[in-house]
């Protein structure tokens, strides 16, 4: 019979039972976020983010809550606490506009399928309350895919370009307005342009950097043009407006210039002078839909794109999605896959990536963020920007085109700090070049002189009078002009008796040292020793141009063999 198990035993397996599954039970506890949606707007307030519009059915806002961090395998979606359904004029839209107010308010403007009040500027209570905000001034016209974005002390809304609404064959607005939001008053802005005519804009970003906007991207509707151009605006330029001096120009860009996209998302970096960019779709036309994962930082001090090395899994690609910057994070969310047709619906992505842009890594899981202010670009705390932008000098007559025009805009002038960056770089060429001119110069003159003194010191040594060993030379140089005799104060080195050859005949003989040339002495009549004389050595000297051999070592030269064969008998009688 098998033991009774105890009640210990059994609690401790249950334990280990409940603990394997805990991990799955906890991720069916994760509240369900807003499905179906792109094209909408996400303002973060207060350690939250709100994703207003962007949906065909419902006008219910959710709020992505970040007070405790965030992690994209189970994000902390909330639904309002308070949410009253709307009745009357509110109704949902997309393509709209939503911002961070005060008071912990929302205000947001309808697009497509807006209502006549919601095409207006409407309020909304993060509890859950929409309301008709009371605006004073001259509204602008209604419209669909303008931006707004606000100062970083909440104080103005700005509003740029846009379309028609519900139909995108009637012209676009190329306008800025701004909504300020202490009273809720409409102002108008006009634009010092100097070059030209902006062209009407819309589906582009407008991203706040150091109080200028900085506008990019969109579809592009030449001014006067009622028949919409399908011209989609590359990132070859960008429109920099100063709303607090009105002074704005279009200037290209430079770099590793991203290509043309729609429906990206457009934040503000940490740095406080850059604009990271993620996704899009690469065409307006739905048969040529094509969407992305990258990532492109434009540097705003001198409108530099570059293209950074991203580390980590990267959220799916998509297009019609948002982002906020939360501290040095871009949090990324929702948006479509594929874009409707005719034949299919269209794949939406419920999900949210996050990229931290200083180790530019995609990660799963980032703690809750100290933020020091709430702007439409979320929750920043970038430290001061280490540089900004400067306008450059403005013509003092206003001029038909700008002086870099591109197809979709004719008003696009130069980067002058691209000038500045091609005369640097020439300069630095032109630098290199000298300094390669002169190392080169330099070392062809060393070689030159060290050949030359070789060769100079090679002829000096074939031009050396050769020592003769048997003869002294004197001090005065045999060196003489043309046409003159030599004068020679030399001194015979030694003296020598004849040798008896073998054969026993008395060699009374100087041989020459050349080949044939022979030389007859008459022996002294006693002690049969001569002395070596000047003619021996004429003849000797003769008889080097006939001899070309080269020194070997421990060899003897030809001419020095017949020497001291002869010599080694000095002063010896003859035996």
């Amino acid at each position: 019979m098998a033991p009774t198990q105890s009640w210990k035993t059994r609690a401790f397996q249950a334990g280990l039972f409940t603990l394997a599954f805990l991990p799955d039970h906890t991720k069916a506890q994760c509240n369900p976020g807003p499905t179906n949606r792109s094209d909408f707007s996400a303002v973060y307030l207060n350690n939250a983010v709100y994703v207003v519009g962007g949906s065909k059915s419902t006008l219910n806002v959710m709020s992505l809550d970040l007070s405790n961090g965030l992690d994209i395998t189970c994000p902390d979606w909330k639904s309002p606490s308070n949410a009253i359904t709307p009745t009357g004029g509110f109704q949902p839209f997309a393509h709209g506009v939503a911002f961070a107010g005060q008071n912990g308010l929302i205000y947001a403007q309808a697009g497509d399928s807006g209502t006549s009040q919601t095409s207006s500027v409407v309020a909304y209570n993060t509890t859950g309350q929409w309301s008709t905000a009371i605006i004073s001034g001259k509204p602008l016209e209604e419209r669909a895919e303008m931006t707004a974005t606000t100062d970083p002390s909440l104080s103005n809304a700005f509003y740029y370009g846009g379309r028609t609404p519900s139909d995108d064959t009637l012209g676009g607005y190329n306008d800025l307005y701004s909504l300020r939001i202490s009273d809720l008053t409409w102002i108008q802005y006009n634009l010092i342009y100097p070059y030209g005519t902006r062209p009407n804009r819309y589906a582009h970003t407008s991203t706040m950097v150091h109080n200028k906007l900085f506008i990019m991207g969109g579809i592009i509707v030449p001014t006067g043009n009622e028949n919409l151009a399908d011209s989609l605006a590359d990132f070859r330029s960008v429109l920099v407006i100063d709303p607090y001096s009105s002074q704005s120009l279009t200037i290209a860009t430079y770099g590793d210039i991203p290509p043309p996209k729609l429906y990206y998302s457009a934040v503000l970096g940490p740095d406080g002078h850059s604009i990271v960019m993620f996704g899009g779709r690469s065409s307006y036309s739905n048969s040529d839909f094509s969407h992305s994962q990258d990532v492109y930082v434009l540097d705003t001090c001198k409108l530099v794109w570059s293209k950074p090395t991203v580390s980590g899994t990267p959220p799916i690609a998509r297009a019609g999605h948002e982002a906020v910057v939360y501290n040095q994070y871009m949090i990324v969310m929702l948006g479509y896959t594929s874009e409707e047709t005719t034949a299919e619906a269209a794949t939406y992505t419920d999900d949210v990536g996050i990229l931290d842009m200083t180790s530019w890594k995609w990660v799963n899981k980032i703690s809750k963020q100290v933020v020091t202010s709430d702007t439409n670009n979320g929750g920043s705390s970038a430290a001061n920007p280490t540089c900004w932008f400067n306008f450059p000098s403005f013509p003092l007559a206003n001029q038909a085109n700008g002086t870099a025009p591109v197809p979709y805009d004719s008003s696009v002038i130069l980067n002058p700090f691209l000038a500045q960056e091609n005369t640097s770089h020439e300069e630095k060429v032109e630098e290199t070049k000298k300094k390669g001119f002169g190392i080169s110069f330099g070392l062809f003159g060393f070689l030159l002189i060290l050949g030359a003194g070789i060769f100079y010191l090679r002829r000096q040594r074939r031009k050396a009078r050769t020592l003769n060993p048997r003869w002294l030379p004197g001090g005065v140089s045999n060196s003489r002009p043309s046409g003159f005799e030599e004068r020679r104060n030399d001194y015979p080195l030694f003296v020598y008796g004849n040798r008896v050859e073998k054969n026993g005949n008395e060699d009374n003989t100087v041989p020459a040292t050349g080949a044939t040339a022979t030389t007859t002495a008459t022996p002294p009549p006693t002690t049969g020793v001569r002395t070596y004389t000047a003619s021996d050595n004429d003849e000797w000297e003769r008889s080097l141009g006939n001899q070309h051999a080269n020194p070997v070592d421990n060899q003897p030269l030809p001419r020095h063999v017949d020497v001291w064969d002869r010599m080694h008998s000095l002063n010896e009688d003859r035996k």
